[in-house]
């Protein structure tokens, strides 16, 4: 276990991270440095240091940049961490009704799994569709009807959206996460791992909208993915780019749940790093498909 002037430490230069960002820091309630510091002290050393170094989040993202301010000690991922709490920061003050949003919030704060890469994409997101000119609120509810017991299930999308045409699109955003492993051939196999991706895309959909009788929700239903994550897919779209005709195995169908399917990019690595790739609906949706640059 971390001894407390270890975690002590540490969360202080996460608060002297914060601090540089004015809207965030306005967002986080001073009890959660004490809450963050009980987690270090109460974890595991293996915890503690996935916690302190393994996925970003939000208390080592501002650790890394609180230490460079402090000790000016500078890591590969000093400028990366500036960014990401930029990239927060100027959402939060184009958002401002988040600053005070506890769902969202609890988000941004947990600090194990994909739930900070996967806020990151929300705001992400929704920046890039209010620059567009769409209107777009936060979280909206809705509830339907189990198949398997016929028990009122209750749920919610990250996203809705509007555009001056009266046209309404409730999107959930997701954020699968592979990292590139070592083949035992040394070799990648670009349809195993489109197919890997397809099933992931087709779970994702079901377990949000694979409910029947849905009331709350008044727009298109749209999964909108962002792929940055997916180590072998960028490769093998990197590779499709060099191939005449490209590489037909990228493909991906919508799955049977949803209107409308959108993929992005942005891996947060530069401060212009969005890329639409490719929006999709489905022949129940809007009637063709788009190519979104």
């Amino acid at each position: 276990m971390l001894n407390m002037e270890t975690a002590l430490e540490y969360v202080n230069y996460s608060r002297v991270g914060l601090n540089q960002f004015p809207a965030l820091f306005s967002a986080i309630n001073v009890s959660i440095y004490g809450n963050w510091e009980k987690q270090l002290m109460k974890a595991s050393v293996e915890t503690a240091n996935q916690i302190k170094w393994n996925r970003p989040n939000l208390l080592n993202t501002s650790s890394i940049v609180g230490c460079h301010i402090e000790t000016g000690s500078e890591y590969l991922s000093t400028e990366h961490c500036y960014r990401l709490l930029q990239k927060i920061d100027s959402a939060l003050l184009l958002f401002p009704q988040l600053l005070k949003d506890k769902s969202f919030l609890d988000k941004l704060l947990i600090l194990q799994g994909p739930s900070f890469l996967s806020t990151l994409s929300e705001l992400s997101l929704a920046s890039e569709l209010v620059r567009a000119g769409y209107n777009v609120s936060f979280e909206r509810k809705f509830h339907g009807t189990s198949f398997i017991n016929n028990r009122t299930v209750k749920r919610d999308v990250d996203l809705s959206v509007s555009d001056s045409k009266g046209n309404n699109f409730e999107i959930e955003i997701y954020t699968p996460y592979s990292p590139l492993e070592q083949s035992e051939n040394g070799f990648l196999d670009l349809f195993d791992e489109n197919y890997g991706f397809q099933v992931k895309v087709n779970n994702k959909s079901e377990s949000k909208f694979g409910i029947e009788n849905i009331s709350g929700l008044s727009g298109k239903k749209i999964l909108a993915v962002n792929e940055a994550f997916s180590e072998k897919r960028k490769i093998s779209h990197h590779l499709s780019s060099c191939l005449e005709g490209g590489i037909p195995a990228l493909s991906i169908k919508v799955p049977n749940e949803i209107d409308g399917l959108l993929i992005f990019s942005d891996a947060f690595d530069s401060d212009n790093s969005f890329w639409f790739t490719e929006l999709l609906f489905s022949e129940k949706g809007i009637e063709h498909n788009h190519e979104v640059y």
